[in-house]
């Protein structure tokens, strides 16, 4: 049995695979230490509805909420020390390019809704991008 516990030794940045790897593949979970993200439900309704409008209905939206805590603890003021900023720590240059080629973003890089949108918009866009010969599994992890 896997202990997320110990995922918090993890850096950062394996932080996002471990929890894809745990979402894609079955395991018996003891989910000590993520207990208040079941409870924390202030940005599900963004995550929901970019999931579905980027993804279509069928797609699982926890995959962005884990992505949030991983990068951020879904912390809408966060910032990295190279400058990603919000709940899915986007640079302000993607933001900017996903904001000019989907025309569909109208708020600022640091509101929660228009972060997780342009998140979202970009992790559909890397999953369109490695989809030619590859399985789900993997295109979800290259996401």
């Amino acid at each position: 049995m896997l202990n997320l516990h110990a995922l918090r030794r993890v850096p950062q940045r394996l932080g996002l695979l471990a929890v894809l790897v745990l979402l894609t593949h079955p395991l018996e979970v003891v989910a000590q230490g993520f207990e208040k993200y079941k409870n924390h439900t202030e940005y599900d309704a963004y995550f929901r509805k970019y999931s579905k409008r980027f993804f279509g209905v069928g797609f699982d939206w926890h995959y962005f909420k884990a992505q949030g805590i991983a990068e951020s603890n879904l912390n809408p003021t966060a910032t990295s020390g190279v400058g990603a900023r919000g709940i899915m720590q986007l640079m302000p240059n993607t933001f900017a390019e996903v904001t000019e080629k989907t025309g569909l973003i109208e708020g600022a890089l640091d509101e929660p809704r228009w972060n997780i949108a342009a998140g979202i918009w970009y992790n559909k866009h890397q999953f369109d991008y490695w989809q030619k010969g590859r399985a789900l599994e993997e295109r979800l992890k290259f996401m």
